[in-house]
């Protein structure tokens, strides 16, 4: 499922990096993969992240190593 967090530009890195690790703990089951970062405007920017349940991304990858 493709998801959207938006952020305050000052310190982004730190803010990234703590939203992913309460993600991880509030959702242990889950995989949380970056896709992108968006610009809206001057001070604020748009995180696009995957989350995806682990047993669902084991089976995903393990299908393209196969191909």
């Amino acid at each position: 499922m493709i998801k959207f967090k938006e952020f305050l530009a000052p310190s982004i890195d730190a803010q990234i990096t703590d939203f992913f690790k309460d993600q991880a703990e509030k959702n242990p089951d889950d995989v949380f993969e970056y896709l992108d970062l968006v610009a809206i405007n001057n001070d604020r920017i748009m995180l696009i992240y995957r989350q995806t349940n682990k047993s669902v991304y084991q089976f995903q990858s393990l299908v393209k190593s196969v191909q």
